[in-house]
């Protein structure tokens, strides 16, 4: 295998290229299949994540307040919905809504609904 490092000009030492620099072409296809690029996160939408949720029957827990509008995401078409609107989005503070809201109530309870967990308020919307 070749070393792909290459001399400075100004230096009498030898310079490796950073890793990231891609190799020539000719080395790229006779590594075809071998190294694939690292590709970023693919990002659903909205509705592609409710509906993933649905099928697979869990409860959704978001901080995104736009999944609380019963006019998009009305109760009853999905597993349910849980809108944690935390006074800041600090990860302690997320990081305890939850808790909170399992420990003040069932969460068999918010099957199909709605449902927006502010401190100490729960809004539960159900089938109307």
């Amino acid at each position: 295998m070749r070393n792909w490092s290459r001399r400075a000009p100004s230096e009498g030492r030898t310079r490796r290229k950073h890793p990231s620099f891609s190799p020539p072409s000719s080395h790229r296809r006779r590594t075809r299949g071998r190294h694939r690029r690292r590709r970023r996160p693919r990002r659903c939408t909205d509705p592609q994540v409710v509906a993933a949720a649905a099928a697979t029957g869990r409860l959704l827990i978001t901080l995104d307040r736009g999944l609380g509008d019963i006019r998009a995401y009305p109760p009853g078409s999905h597993a349910g919905i849980l809108v944690l609107r935390a006074s800041d989005q600090s990860p302690p503070t997320v990081a305890a809504a939850p808790s909170e809201v399992v420990a003040g109530h069932n969460l068999t309870t918010l099957t199909g609904t709605v449902t927006v967990a502010q401190p100490g308020l729960l809004r539960i919307r159900h089938l109307p």
